[in-house]
């Protein structure tokens, strides 16, 4: 007994088998630890997830049944928000902390095992007293350092597993992974209750929300609510989903996606976007027309992502935390890359018209979630500057593209084109609008196009063009319908409204002014914003009849986006809201 006593005495003294206890007991903890963490987690998922989920399901199906309800809907986006939120923050820990957990396992099973085999291990004489508190101190400094090194391994691999800043390349680079099952779905009566893309719901430019004000000056601040400086330049526009607004910007060093507060404009968080390889970049052209940030970003309410000249998507959650980035490589563009990105449900649309003879362009589709390719279809155009919009047309949700000679609509839903017409040319770059059951189309300086699409009835029949207008054609401004009426308006300021019907103009006026935003229609009023901050009000009628303007001192490329009651403008220098003053 007394030898069996003395034997664990010697075998304390040994450093190297204090620090083996020491990382022994670490390991321990830290693995104690993650398990827990990771059964909570289990019991979130299984449990809190699914009671979520079964009363979203009821109070949708009460509002399929009670009808409009703005009270019900509200609840059923805070709810769908708060429940998605969730649920992919528990994913994310889920698959990260199981690799944490199976780390710090594996480290205690070896500690367990290097501490075994010191008990076979014959005992050496006692040392003296000097030898014995030297290696007490050795074994303290062993543990510690030993301590400190699983700390610092766990720290890092916490880090890790909630953010990593992923890199370019061909494949998404992916730091909250998730299932092709488990993407996040934004249902169609959420994206026709925000701004998410470029002019809005479906893209037509029309205002979806009421007490939106028709006056204001920045001079005496009348209406301004407030004003806010935007880090970097950019001509995309803004879009709008709930309480945030989101913007781009980019230089040559930098690649950017701000979210703003609408309540106040207070900048919640900045995104970067890494650049494509400087060899690459070589490659771009850029004039300042288009510049670094054209494209407009897109938002399905739970990620918003950007796309930039030199074809980098990024992908961010709405708390600012980069989900993938994607390289889809340079475009070969003329005058540089601008087409803006769209969105359905958890699909990101990129339409990536590239190359002066057809060959190259492509249209592609993207797991917002995950970054990876959901299909892509081949393009038989050459550069243009349009962008996708997606619509519902005779019962179908369309993808609607044009680029030079053809307008395209492919399957929202599915992998497939729809129909298509031959009535472009040129360069291409004001974006297809569709109303009244018809797509209308530009070509720059000759003529607009109104195209009947066939009915879903009708398969495989072609699309029909019902009217081509001759006229003095924009350029770069897309054009606007509400039904009745279409009007274009040039970057010179020549603005003509024709009928939709026939396509007979009713009128053209020049307005002294020179715009590259799109127009936006509110109610019965079209407002035009001039590249010089003078916001015109023409009524929406088939007599031409200006109804007032409005100014601000700064410079406007990018089209105005709206919330409830406002107005959001991104000038060269600000960030604009406009709410009316009680």
């Amino acid at each position: 007994m007394k030898d069996l006593s003395e034997s664990k005495y010697l075998l304390w003294q040994n450093p190297r088998y204090q620090a083996a206890v020491g990382s022994l007991i670490v390991s321990a903890v830290f693995t104690a630890v993650a398990g827990l963490l990771l059964a909570v987690q289990v019991y979130h998922l299984k449990v809190t997830d699914e009671r979520r989920s079964s009363k979203l399901e009821s109070l949708r199906a009460a509002y399929r049944t009670a009808g409009p309800d703005e009270a019900l809907a509200e609840e059923i986006r805070q709810l769908d928000t708060l429940y998605r939120r969730d649920h992919l923050a528990r994913l994310q820990f889920l698959r990260r902390g199981s690799g944490l957990f199976v780390f710090f396992g594996a480290v205690l099973i070896g500690t367990i095992g290097w501490v075994r085999s010191f008990h076979k291990t014959v005992p050496h004489p006692q040392p003296g007293r000097e030898q014995t508190a030297l290696q007490i101190q050795t074994a303290r400094r062993a543990r510690l350092a030993v301590s400190v090194v699983l700390a610092a391994a766990a720290g890092g691999a916490l880090f890790w597993s909630l953010r990593v800043q992923p890199a370019a390349g061909e494949e998404p680079v992916r730091s909250n992974p998730l299932s092709d099952t488990q993407t996040a779905v934004a249902w169609w009566e959420q994206m026709k209750q925000n701004w998410p893309v470029f002019r809005g719901p479906q893209g037509c430019g029309i205002c979806p929300f009421d007490n939106i004000p028709m006056e204001w000056d920045g001079a005496s601040g009348k209406n301004i609510r407030w004003k806010v400086p935007v880090n970097l330049a950019g001509h995309s526009s803004p879009i709008v989903w709930g309480n945030r607004i989101f913007i781009t910007g980019a230089d040559t060093n930098r690649q950017e996606l701000y979210c703003f507060s609408t309540e106040d404009g207070t900048l919640l968080w900045t995104g970067s976007v890494p650049l494509a390889p400087a060899s690459q970049r070589q490659e771009m052209t850029v004039i300042e027309d288009t510049g670094y940030a054209a494209p407009t970003a897109a938002a399905n309410g739970v990620f918003a992502a950007a796309i930039f000249a030199d074809g980098q998507v990024g992908c961010f959650d709405f708390e600012g935390r980069l989900q993938w980035v994607r390289s889809l490589g340079v475009p070969i563009s003329a005058y540089g890359y601008a087409s803006s990105l769209t969105v359905y449900e958890n699909r990101l649309i990129v339409q990536m018209d590239q190359d002066y003879e057809p060959g190259k362009s492509k249209l592609i589709v993207l797991d917002m979630a995950t970054g990876k390719t959901l299909w892509e279809k081949a393009r038989p155009v050459p550069n243009s500057w349009t962008s996708p919009t997606v619509v519902e047309l005779n019962g179908r949700r369309q993808i609607l593209t044009s680029g030079s000679p053809w307008v395209i609509a492919y399957d929202a839903e599915a992998e497939a084109e729809l129909w298509r017409l031959d009535c472009l040319s040129g360069d291409v770059a004001p974006t297809q609008v569709a109303a009244a059951g018809l797509v209308f189309a530009v070509e720059p300086y000759t003529h607009l196009a109104a195209i009947r699409p066939p009915q879903s009835s009708e398969a495989n029949q072609p699309a029909q063009l019902v009217w081509k207008a001759e006229g003095s054609m924009p350029d770069i401004c897309s054009p606007i319908s509400n039904g009745l009426l279409v009007w274009t308006l040039e970057t010179d300021g020549n603005l003509e409204c024709y009928d939709v019907q026939d396509g007979s103009r009713l009128y053209s006026e020049d307005l002294n002014a020179m715009f590259q935003a799109s127009p936006v229609l509110v109610g019965d009023t079209l407002l035009l914003l001039s590249t010089k901050g003078k916001m015109m009000r023409i009524k929406a009628d088939r007599v031409f009849e200006k109804l007032g303007e409005n100014e601000l001192a700064d410079t406007f490329t990018a089209s105005p986006a709206f919330g409830p009651g406002r107005i959001y403008l991104r000038g060269a220098k600000h960030l604009y809201c406009i709410q009316a003053q009680p």
